[in-house]
């Protein structure tokens, strides 16, 4: 994604550190590891306050769920949901975990007009994330 749709789809400071799109701009991938902490026993509580946060500084057209699991090894959270947007909304589906002690989220999200062609797509993409680090790096992989 280019720094200049980066500054208008996530004009925060808060923005993820990684972002793929499709050369539209409405079929996004997201991936943040971020500094806060969170030992993996406090993720339904993470989970909690991230949806807390959501319903608080989001207008949400539909609430369609969140849930708790396993994915490969590692306990993740979920949630998914829907906003406005200019002439649509936006289908979002984000996945959290704990990594190294601190919070790691990838957030999928289209158009609603794509919707029926993603969704089973970005669930599958979500059920299929591998966590690896890259020693070199340091970042997740």
């Amino acid at each position: 994604m280019s720094e200049h749709m980066m500054n208008l789809k996530y004009p925060s400071q808060h923005r993820p550190g990684t972002i793929y799109t499709n050369a539209e701009g409405t079929i996004n991938i997201a991936v943040n590891h971020t500094v806060n902490p969170l030992p993996e026993e406090d993720l339904p509580l993470f989970k909690q306050s991230m949806i807390q946060i959501l319903r608080r500084t989001q207008k949400l057209t539909k609430w369609y769920g969140d849930d708790d699991r396993t994915v490969g090894e590692r306990a993740v959270a979920t949630c998914e949901f829907l906003t406005p947007v200019v002439n649509a909304n936006l289908y979002h589906l984000m996945l959290f975990t704990s990594l190294e002690e601190r919070a790691l989220m990838f957030t999928f999200n289209c158009t609603d007009l794509e919707l029926d062609d993603w969704k089973r797509v970005a669930s599958a993409m979500m059920n299929s994330i591998r966590f690896e680090i890259d020693e070199e790096r340091g970042d997740v992989m």
